[in-house]
């Protein structure tokens, strides 16, 4: 679960969308179901080497750049070192936000 997930379904306040949330995880849990928060969740992977990796290649392909025409495969590879370094530099928090908060509106 993640607070500002219907934020994806209709325009609204942030603050609005974390205080529904955490109203519904408090029911939840005063009902007896375990609630597992997604940051939760990364936090706990992000102890483990391996799935740490894994994270930081899923994060590295949520930064979208955009090339000129002329771009060959010596750019393209550059790009793809570069946008991992820029992942591999992130904080703890910040590389859970990069993961959690992909926005991409395409027209």
């Amino acid at each position: 679960m993640h607070p500002l997930g219907s934020l994806y379904e209709k325009a609204g306040s942030s603050a609005e969308s974390i205080r529904h949330h955490q109203d519904m995880v408090d029911k939840l849990i005063e009902s007896g179901v375990q609630v597992n928060l997604v940051r939760s969740v990364l936090e706990k992977s992000l102890r483990d080497p391996v799935h740490r990796r894994r994270l930081h290649l899923a994060a590295k392909n949520t930064l979208k750049y955009q090339l000129d025409f002329n771009a060959n495969a010596e750019d393209l590879a550059q790009l793809e070192s570069y946008k991992l370094e820029v992942i591999e530099a992130l904080d703890d928090n910040e590389l859970i936000d990069t993961l959690i908060m992909v926005i991409s509106i395409q027209t």
